[in-house]
């Protein structure tokens, strides 16, 4: 009996931990997994993109990573169709490859729910290179951390894969300078039966 007893409780255990891996997060992300650019003092947008179908949230903050010698922040654009007022969005702190403290949120009752745009990041191009471009909880205790509409206590939220940044020169292909060679190699050529 006690055989059964111990095999039904790990029979539960297993059962909730499985439960719990199936639990789904409300999700904020970039829009793609890769940007690129070819050349230095280009502009890069970076679309920042939410779910929050499983849950709404009230609102919060995040942070962003970023390798300044690469690209430098321009500016963020929140997107005016999400849901937030105006009123409830805070911009970033700009610190040393860090945007610290972006947050958004609603006063409406239903809180934020849905998948949309949150708005877009602005970034030039300063040196060649490739980074991840990462997004995380803030750290910023005025901007906070994300509540539940359901709960009104602290979520999770899933921040995604960081997106790779990838600025390179785009060089000249083999066959421009054979053909320039070329060219230069007639050039003379003619000049030297024009002589004659």
């Amino acid at each position: 009996m006690k055989n059964l007893g111990l095999g039904l409780l790990l029979t539960m255990s297993v059962g909730i931990t499985n439960a719990e891996a199936a639990v789904e997060y409300s999700q904020i992300y970039f829009d793609q997994p890769t940007y690129t650019a070819n050349a230095l003092n280009q502009q890069i947008s970076v679309n920042l993109l939410a779910d929050f179908s499983n849950e709404s949230i009230i609102g919060g903050g995040l942070d962003v990573f970023f390798d300044q010698s690469i690209v430098n922040f321009n500016s963020f654009s929140f997107a005016p169709d999400f849901g937030f007022e105006s009123n409830a969005v805070r911009p970033a702190d700009e610190l040393l490859g860090k945007l610290e403290g972006l947050a958004f949120g609603t006063f409406s009752f239903d809180g934020l729910n849905g998948t949309g745009t949150v708005g877009t990041f602005f970034f030039d191009t300063v040196g060649f290179g490739e980074f991840d471009l990462t997004l995380a909880a803030t750290t910023n205790i005025v901007a906070g951390d994300f509540i539940s509409n359901v709960t009104f206590i602290e979520t999770t939220i899933d921040f995604g894969a960081p997106s790779t940044v990838s600025i390179s020169a785009v060089p000249v292909p083999a066959a421009i300078w054979f053909m320039a060679t070329g060219l230069i190699s007639f050039m003379g050529f003619r000049k030297k039966t024009a002589i004659c």
